[in-house]
This record gives C-alpha cells, structure tokens and sequence, in this order.
C-alpha cells in the first residue's frame, strides 16, 4: 500500500507519569524535549495527533490536541476511542498510536506495522518482544470504535484484557528498538537514552 495520504499518529501523553517524577513528554532530549523528537521525526504529511488527558502539555508545532472521549482521565483508551472515531468521521482506515514514554522513531515504527500489512488489518496490530506485547504501538483500524465503545461503557478499562478479546495480532519489534521501546523511572529513562544514543552513534 502506497502511503500518498499518510493515516495519523495518536500520541499519548495524558499519564500521571508519578515513576518518573516530571511528565515524561517533556523529558529532555537532543536541546528539545521527548515530544519535540517525536514530532520531528513523524512525516511532515501525517496528521499528528496529542492526547494530553487535560494535562496541557505544549503543543509541537503543527500538532492538534484531541481531548479524549470520557472525562476525568479514564486511561489510554479513552484517548484512544476519541482517535477512532475521528477518523471514522473523516473515512480513513485506522489511526497509529503511540505512548511518549519511547525513543522508536514514528516513522520507523509506522514502517514496521506496514510491512505487517497495518492499514488492510482489521484488528488491532502491535509491535511485541519476546517478554512483552505493546497494544499502545500499533495500528488500531476504525472499525473498532463501535466495540471499543461498549467496552468502556461496561466499565473496564485494561487495555491487554480488550486486545485479548478481539484477538489482536502482532508484529516482532526488532532487538535493536527493545532497550528504549518503553520507560517509567529516571532510572529507565537513563538506560535507554544511554542504549538510544549508542545507536546513532554507528
């Protein structure tokens, strides 16, 4: 699939981040802050997308804020549903996602799922380790909007237990990317700034 009309990237940055200490959106990175290299590095066509949960985080530039779809910081999935359906309205396929808590370029990731067929998937496809299965760096198609709807109207919040239930496929996340996929504590963040900055310098 030729990508001429680049789908969107949701990023999420609506966590209390209460590990880390400070919002890890705004952690520094390159003279910039981990949001701004996010953005930077996501193609200048794609429509980008900031899910803040009312955190008021500033906004990259070209950036649109997308307030989630339940009130009062109700989880990933919230901000998610609010994604899926906007690009239902606009008629697009689906929308990326991805946490800010990452070093993985966006583009690179994007690529990835592509490769593993993501704007033809029908259920939601994820980047996965050995250890560990990451739903909220993926490519979630909008037909899901309707029943990830109802899921959270049921009161559930979980994302693995909603990704279980509609059988989510993944694709291997490449070892190089496994050091700095994720990170909680200054600690994390310090190891895989540290993992990332060695790959660039080859």
């Amino acid at each position: 699939m030729h990508d001429t009309n680049p789908l969107p990237l949701l990023i999420l940055c609506g966590g209390q981040s209460s590990r880390m200490g400070s919002p890890k959106a705004l952690l520094p990175l390159n003279g910039g802050t981990l949001l701004d290299y996010l953005a930077a590095h996501t193609a200048p066509s794609r429509p980008l997308w900031l899910a803040d949960g009312g955190n008021s985080l500033p906004l990259p530039e070209r950036a649109v804020r997308l307030a989630d779809a339940l009130p009062e910081k109700q989880g990933p999935l919230s901000a998610v549903l609010s994604a899926l359906r906007q690009v239902r309205r606009q008629g697009l396929a689906g929308v990326y996602v991805m946490t800010c808590d990452t070093l993985i370029g966006p583009e690179a990731m994007i690529g990835r799922l592509n490769a593993a067929a993501a704007p033809d998937c029908e259920t939601v496809l994820m980047l996965r380790s050995p250890e560990t299965a990451y739903p909220l760096l993926a490519y979630w198609p909008s037909s899901l909007s309707d029943g990830l709807a109802a899921y959270l109207d049921g009161g559930s919040r979980r994302v693995m237990r909603w990704v279980a239930q509609i059988q989510a496929r993944d694709t291997a996340m490449p070892a190089a990317w496994q050091p700095y996929a994720n990170f909680n504590t200054p600690a994390e963040f310090a190891a895989a700034l540290a993992a990332w900055s060695a790959q660039q310098a080859v």
